[in-house]
């Protein structure tokens, strides 16, 4: 597993414990794998550069300016099934919720 796929939140949790004081320390991201046989998967990586930091808090500034200016757009996908606002959303403008790639 590599490390990347959890970035904003690894990234997040190093930002928060360095404003708490806490010294740098290696990132791991323990992950189930259920199948027949049950087991577990660990990954993780060094703390993370400036570069790194500054990337994460740019997305995290712009999520938050979204949420701010109420800008939600939808992004359709597995989750929906069991979304709680599933019946909401149906009743949108089919425009609003096509996504374009």
């Amino acid at each position: 597993m590599a490390a990347f796929d959890h970035e904003l939140q690894l990234v997040s949790y190093q930002l928060l414990l360095e404003s708490a004081g806490v010294a740098e320390t290696r990132m791991t991201c323990g992950v189930l794998v259920f199948t027949r046989k049950t087991r577990s998967r660990r990954g993780g990586d060094s703390p993370s550069d400036a570069s790194r930091k500054a990337r994460v808090v740019a997305m995290l500034e712009t999520a938050v300016e979204g949420i701010a200016a109420e800008r939600f757009h939808p992004q359709p996908g597995m989750h929906c099934s069991w979304c709680q606002y599933h019946n909401e959303r149906r009743q949108w403008p089919r425009s609003l919720t096509t996504v374009t790639r």
